[in-house]
């Protein structure tokens, strides 16, 4: 069977440790990255040592294969990079990567920089790792394939000379046959570096379905978050890729039907949000830098302090309608103890339906809750051991009962911790 993990919110959810901790267990054979690029990270703590992960599906640290699908972009040098990494930490990540997948290519990094700097207050906040150009580049059908990478070096040549003139167009300077020669180089380089991945490559989508038909259990780690989406209420600031389950499935090339189990919708006690675009409950001031330092909040790709906010049932529950969420893990709640009361977004002024025509006027319409005392990771596990409504707790059960009753979804998952044990699963 297939479960998929999704992000709720903007990202940074705890994606990777839910399914690391899924995959911890005996009965999960694989992980499966689907879409997205080095741009997410997860970072995840696997027998005391801190992984930060950005391309390679969390589920290798336990041991399992990790596939990378055909709607992923890949920079095969920080693939490389990342596998040398586990390597001198004792993990060989075993991997199936799809020939289907694009490269981000050396103009794209590049063309990132002059399209951001365009945009001018109207950016994105990209991480500049050539994600949207690369995605256009697919779209408009000039991208390079990994299968093209390293088999077609006609179409390479082709598309190096394509780009070295569009960026020699609009950068001051530089010159085509200057940047033809830097981009092929590189890619030689790169080709060098990354042969011993051609025994990887096989059609995921096949292998997939194949594994499934087996009753093997596979976990899905999407990247990024429903409100980032390509299609997201909160475009163009977000991310160039399908981030929900619709956009998982599309990334493996597969629509298992009657071999999906659970679809988890990942979401913290709170809020966060990288870089620039709205954020209706976002916290200011110097309980904001508080938050931040006590959850350690910032970016395991880009080292960005993230904005912090206060939990957004709206949000939540657009998330759970568009990837069709059964259950949600809950995690960082430890991050809240402490707090006597905590706010929670509930409605917004303007009615409950996103995408909202301007969300810089939209106002939140808050609940105020009960807080909870800190916690050790032992009493935690003690109040979430008998399910969310036998929390002996009142302040905790009413938060959580809450989010469960205006979401309409099950909580499946409690995380209180950054360690592995720090975790209850209902399902």
């Amino acid at each position: 069977m297939l479960d998929i993990v999704v992000g709720a919110q903007f990202g940074d959810e705890g994606k990777g440790r839910i399914v690391h901790n899924l995959a911890l267990l005996d009965s999960y054979f694989a992980g499966i990255r689907a879409q997205g690029a080095n741009n997410a990270g997860h970072t995840v703590m696997h027998e005391g040592v801190l992984y930060k992960l950005h391309l390679i599906p969390s589920a290798v640290l336990a041991g399992k294969q990790g596939f990378l699908g055909r709607g992923m972009a890949l920079n095969l040098d920080v693939l490389v990079n990342e596998i040398e990494g586990l390597r001198e930490k004792g993990i060989d990540p075993q991997l199936v990567i799809d020939p289907r997948a694009h490269v981000i290519m050396p103009w794209h990094i590049q063309l990132d920089g002059v399209n951001e700097k365009a945009n001018g207050n109207s950016a994105a906040g990209s991480t500049g790792r050539g994600v949207a150009p690369v995605y256009a580049s697919k779209h408009e059908r000039t991208g390079i394939r990994v299968a093209d990478f390293f088999g077609d070096s006609d179409r390479v040549m082709s598309m190096a000379s394509l780009y070295a003139g569009r960026v020699a167009s609009v950068c001051p300077g530089k010159e085509k046959e200057e940047l033809l020669e830097e981009y092929l180089t590189a890619t030689l380089r790169t080709i060098r570096r990354a042969s011993f991945l051609l025994p990887s490559l096989k059609d995921v989508s096949v292998t997939v379905d194949t594994l499934l038909r087996q009753n093997k259990d596979l976990v899905g780690e999407c990247a990024q978050s429903e409100m980032i989406d390509v299609d997201s209420p909160y475009y163009p600031r977000g991310t160039s890729s399908g981030t929900g389950a619709p956009g998982f499935l599309n990334g493996i090339g597969l629509m298992p039907v009657g071999q999906m189990r659970h679809i988890i919708g990942a979401a913290k006690g709170y809020v966060t949000r990288v870089g620039n675009g709205a954020f209706i409950t976002e916290i200011q001031g110097d309980f904001a830098e508080t938050l931040r330092q006590k959850g350690g909040e910032f970016g395991t790709t880009t080292g960005r302090p993230r904005r912090v906010g206060w939990f957004d049932v709206p949000m939540v529950k657009y998330a759970a309608r568009t990837s069709g969420f059964t259950g949600l893990a809950i995690t960082k709640l430890d991050i809240l103890g402490g707090m006597d009361e905590i706010p929670v977004a509930i409605h917004y002024d303007e009615g409950d339906v996103i995408p909202c025509l301007n969300y810089d006027n939209v106002t939140p319409q808050y609940r105020m809750m009960k807080g909870w005392p800190e916690m050790t990771e032992d009493l935690y596990r003690l109040q979430f051991e008998n399910g969310i409504g036998r929390i002996p707790h009142p302040g905790l059960r009413a938060y959580l009962e809450m989010i469960q009753d205006e979401i309409q979804v099950p909580i499946s998952q409690v995380c209180f911790g950054q360690s592995s044990s720090a975790y209850i699963s209902y399902i």
